[in-house]
């Protein structure tokens, strides 16, 4: 199905953004503020192409440029460099289209293929290409041809600069993990546009800043809670105290814009929902402590499901030791290993129970209560031992992302 857009959002939150805009400059043109240039990011490919017309892609595939029959009244070496996409809600590489400077008075095509992972946190409608003139100044074109079958977006272009693939706004995290009792910030980022004649009339420095950020409907579906930000859109979510059993929740915004036909002028109003989702995971520990001549070592990135701590003796005799949970409070372990140690060779196995204790505390530890017996074997002699006992293994909060956590 192809769309014809007037622009590409016409006006993005109909509650929220009561003062969109649609001037900047021209009646049917969006201006968003100057950024630094970009920076190469590649090599530059080149091209001749001549009056018969023809395309021309860069490196990645991503962007094509079609030249129409007797657009070019001689042949012409075209080049695309990409570069750095320095645009708030840019998506991956900008590209620089050369001879710099050169304008047309045929329209040339630019096309961009978008993937999947473009509109994680945002919709295709809200995608396009924009340029940047001499003062940093970024223009949002009008996209002629929109295929959400191939993926692709096609605007007109009539002069070569530096070209851009943005979203109008994007959802920022869409996916983050985080443990019990911890916060996660969940942004909507919104490229403003500068203002245009009609708000400096107005006296209006800054198109969003009537914008009331806590008229957005954010929603949140599964365990913890959440506030709207004052400062910008989003809102401020925060983990419930224990893992919960579906282990996620999910924080969403609908967002509605309008698509314009502009053969028929006929607006359609498109409702879409963007969603994060918060993962949450036990927090992960480091695992110390001696018994003995054992020292203890390891890491559990979740008690609640199986784990195994190493022992090590002289640095040369190692047990497992392999813990079962039958909850998050405890449960059932095996002990097996040995080693070389001067002349001798020793064995040996165990099981018991044990518990967590002290998870609210500062001191949290694993307690194991169990028996084991051992082989010792020297010089052509072997003895064997049994005891039963309590151990104590030190439990140390993780504060990297050594687990897989924020």
């Amino acid at each position: 199905m192809l769309l014809r857009f007037s622009i590409p959002i016409v006006c993005l939150f109909l509650a929220a953004l009561s003062g969109c805009r649609l001037i900047s400059g021209r009646s049917d043109e969006v201006v968003l503020a100057p950024t630094e240039v970009g920076t190469p990011e590649g090599s530059a490919v080149t091209k001749d192409i001549g009056p018969a017309g023809g395309t021309f892609e860069s490196v990645d595939g991503r962007l094509t440029l079609t030249v129409p029959q007797n657009a070019l009244n001689e042949t012409t070496t075209f080049s695309i460099q990409p570069i750095k996409n320095t645009l708030k809600t840019g998506l991956g590489l900008a590209y620089r289209l050369g001879p710099d400077g050169k304008t047309f008075t045929t329209p040339l095509e630019l096309s961009l293929r978008y993937d999947d992972k473009d509109i994680e946190g945002s919709v295709a409608e809200a995608f396009t290409l924009s340029f940047q003139d001499k003062g940093g100044s970024w223009h949002v074109l009008t996209p002629e041809r929109f295929d959400s079958a191939n993926k692709t977006i096609t605007v007109p272009i009539t002069h070569f600069t530096d070209f851009a693939f943005i979203t109008r706004f994007n959802l920022r995290p869409t996916q983050a993990i985080i443990h019990p009792k911890e916060h996660q910030v969940v942004e909507l980022v919104i490229d403003c546009p500068q203002p245009g004649r009609f708000d400096k009339l107005l006296g209006k420095s800054d198109v969003c800043g009537s914008v009331s950020f806590d008229k957005f409907e954010w929603k949140l579906s599964g365990p913890g809670r959440m506030e709207n930000l004052t400062s910008h859109p989003g809102v401020y979510y925060t983990a419930p105290d224990k893992k919960p059993p579906e282990g996620f929740a999910l924080v969403s915004l609908t967002v509605a814009l309008y698509v314009t036909d502009l053969k028929t002028l006929q607006a359609t109003r498109i409702e879409r929902v963007v969603a994060a989702k918060i993962i949450i995971i036990d927090r992960g520990y480091r695992v110390s402590g001696q018994n003995s001549d054992m020292t203890y070592s390891g890491v559990i990135c979740d008690l609640a499901k199986p784990f195994a701590i190493t022992g090590t003796i002289a640095g040369s005799i190692n047990y497992k030791f392999d813990f079962m949970p039958m909850s998050a409070a405890g449960g059932a372990f095996t002990m097996s290993g040995g080693g070389n140690l001067g002349a001798g060779v020793f064995k040996g196995h165990g099981s018991g129970t044990y518990t967590i204790e002290g998870l609210e505390s500062e001191n949290p530890r694993i307690v194991t209560a169990g028996s084991s017996s051992g082989t010792g074997t020297a010089y052509g002699k072997t003895a064997t031992g049994s005891k039963s006992g309590e151990g104590d293994f030190k439990l140390i909060p993780l504060e990297n992302t050594e687990c897989g956590g924020g």
